[in-house]
């Protein structure tokens, strides 16, 4: 998937958005599909970033359909999260998917959202240098 364009961008550290209940959107972009993709940057760890993220998801997918519009029409949402923390401990991985699924069927889930974390201290992990580089790699591209 290729950024065709960025739709907004918003990263004013001057605003103090704690408190608010609206949310910021860091960035908001389009694919060649027009499909809309949310990239996050988080520093702070929180416990309620999971909640907070599918929030954040589901906005930008509810405001894609025009009126007059099927729903079928919608295209695909996707949130890229990157954290400078790690919310998954129990998981090696530092790039993860979640999409919804049906109970005991995960063979089985909607292709319309995908939520991505990007867990950037697990690279660190890695002692080995050439590890860290390659997983880099992996993430820029």
């Amino acid at each position: 998937t290729q950024i065709k364009k960025i739709i907004r961008v918003e990263t004013d550290p001057t605003i103090n958005y704690i408190g608010e209940k609206r949310p910021r959107l860091d960035i908001l972009a389009e694919d060649e599909e027009n499909n809309h993709i949310n990239i996050e940057m988080q520093k702070a760890l929180e416990d309620d970033y999971l909640e907070r993220a599918e929030y954040y998801l589901s906005r930008v997918y509810g405001r894609k359909l025009e009126e007059g519009k099927e729903y079928k029409e919608i295209g695909k949402t996707i949130g890229i999260h990157i954290l400078n923390h790690v919310k998954y401990n129990q998981i090696d991985d530092y790039i993860n998917c979640m999409r919804l699924s049906m109970d005991g069927h995960p063979d089985i889930y909607s292709k319309k959202t995908a939520l991505y974390f990007v867990e950037l201290p697990k690279i660190s992990r890695h002692n080995n240098i050439v590890n860290r580089i390659l997983l880099w790699g992996k993430l820029i591209s």
